[in-house]
């Protein structure tokens, strides 16, 4: 039977395309991961190219492709929105970014890539995706599905998959209307906090930040069989200006509480949740985001939290680069569950996409 098995990965190996990865510096230690994790599971050699965001002058992107790419299945790895300079010291925008991530499709379809699949860990775009519906007005705000376009635009310069992690809101994934994008989920981030800060499931609850994220944590409890509770941000429509706080529903008191919310940008609505949920005497509590983007002084706030001892942890993925974050933020890497979703796509098979715990870390 062990035979068969290994006759059968190599019989896969020989029926694939060679495998080339592409990435930016800016994300060099994820890409390695997930390089050295292909390599783990297709029993094949991965090269792996790195290529630098640069510029002309005007700003136009300049960029080489080294490699040959002809008959190749090709991965594209970016990171669109950490802050960290290029080589020429400059620290080029998102928009920046997604245009040269473009080209770089693009390039690769031009000269006779077999496959290309683009990776972005933190999709681009995806914050400004719901209509406002504005029932009593008489007329609607008209937004731009940004994220719909950037996939659209992708998929015709010549991807072939589009692959995420947790994006800001699933409405989004369904308004593209297509097969081609791939969003992975992070149930599986819940389950390595708790054994990482060796917790006890029957004194864990669950909590998101706000309406966004209340679905994603039902749906999370449901399946770890743990207890939730609601935060939700309430205004106050009466005032001039709005007045936000939070308000805390169900049972947190010597609890230890996971909070969850799918990306920290400058913390306002974390803190805010972190100080009520603490003002109701739960024991510990735990923040989880996927994506930590940490703009302006939200990494200040969440030390000062260490401090005064309200929160007890703070567990981030690798979707976005830092260098010098302290020691106490736990990194969790997406390394295997890109290395698994790409192997599946590799070899036609179907997608787990909260597939993560099939290798050891």
């Amino acid at each position: 039977m062990v035979f068969l098995s290994f006759l059968l990965i190599i019989m896969n190996n020989l029926m694939h395309p060679e495998v080339i990865l592409f990435s930016t510096p800016d994300i060099a230690p994820l890409a390695h991961n997930i390089q050295q994790k292909l390599v783990q599971i297709l029993w094949d050699p991965i090269h792996h190219t790195s290529i630098d965001y640069d510029y002309f002058t005007d700003g136009a992107p300049k960029m080489i492709i080294p490699d040959s790419v002809r008959w190749k299945y090709a991965i594209i790895l970016a990171d669109l929105f950490n802050h960290l300079p290029n080589a020429s010291g400059l620290t080029p925008s998102l928009n920046d970014k997604y245009m040269s991530t473009r080209g770089i499709v693009k390039t690769l379809k031009d000269f006779w890539a077999d496959t290309i699949n683009v990776v972005l860990p933190s999709f681009p775009y995806a914050r400004d995706d719901k209509y406002d519906h504005n029932w009593c007005a008489e007329t609607k705000k008209r937004k731009p599905n940004l994220a719909n376009l950037a996939v659209t635009d992708m998929i015709n310069d010549g991807a072939n998959n589009i692959i995420t992690v947790d994006l800001h809101n699933d409405a989004t994934f369904n308004r593209t209307s297509n097969t081609k994008f791939i969003n992975l989920s992070v149930g599986w981030m819940f389950s390595h906090v708790i054994e990482k800060m060796w917790l006890d499931n029957n004194n864990i609850v669950l909590s998101g930040t706000d309406a966004g994220g209340k679905k994603k944590i039902e749906a999370i409890s449901k399946d770890l069989h743990i207890n939730h509770i609601t935060t939700l941000k309430e205004r106050d429509y009466t005032m001039d200006q709005k007045v936000e706080r939070v308000a805390v529903y169900g049972d947190c008191e010597d609890k230890d509480v996971i909070l969850y919310d799918d990306m920290i940008d400058t913390g306002g609505t974390m803190i805010q949740s972190i100080r009520e949920i603490k003002s109701h005497w739960a024991r510990s509590i735990h923040v989880i985001s996927t994506h930590a983007m940490l703009h302006g002084d939200s990494e200040e706030k969440l030390e000062q939290l260490h401090q005064e001892g309200i929160i007890d942890s703070v567990s981030i993925s690798d979707s976005i680069a830092h260098t010098d974050l302290p020691d106490r933020y736990h990194t969790i890497s997406l390394d295997t569950l890109f290395a698994n979703t790409l192997s599946s796509l590799l070899n036609n098979q179907d997608i787990n996409y909260n597939n993560w715990l099939s290798l050891s870390q």
